[in-house]
């Protein structure tokens, strides 16, 4: 499968911005959520698992995976998340590195 970048402007209504990266030298995987828009990617065990996903409706749904994109959570609960945080989503631990809400 050939690897093709596609680039457009979205739109960005909130300011909401959170962006994790898993804790440990291992397997290192980073999440980001800007507004509606959500993407993760990282590895484990040397393979690349990625998913992208858009906020509709209340619900997250899913744009594009690579891999095994249950290996990327979905961070959709940041109430009261702080930068510098380390806080659990789905098994691992992750570092807030930046969380503005």
């Amino acid at each position: 499968m050939a690897y093709e970048e596609i680039w457009r402007r979205l739109a960005v209504a909130e300011k909401e911005v959170v962006l994790l990266e898993s804790v440990g030298d291992s397997d290192k995987t980073f999440l980001g959520r800007i507004g509606m828009w959500f993407q993760g990617i990282g590895t484990t065990e040397g393979k690349v698992h990625a998913i992208r996903a858009e906020l509709k409706n209340g619900e997250w749904e899913t744009v594009f995976v690579f891999g095994d994109g249950k290996r990327v959570p979905l961070c959709s609960g940041t109430e009261g998340w702080r930068t510098g945080d380390v806080v659990q989503v789905g098994n691992r631990w992750w570092t807030v590195r930046h969380c503005q809400l």
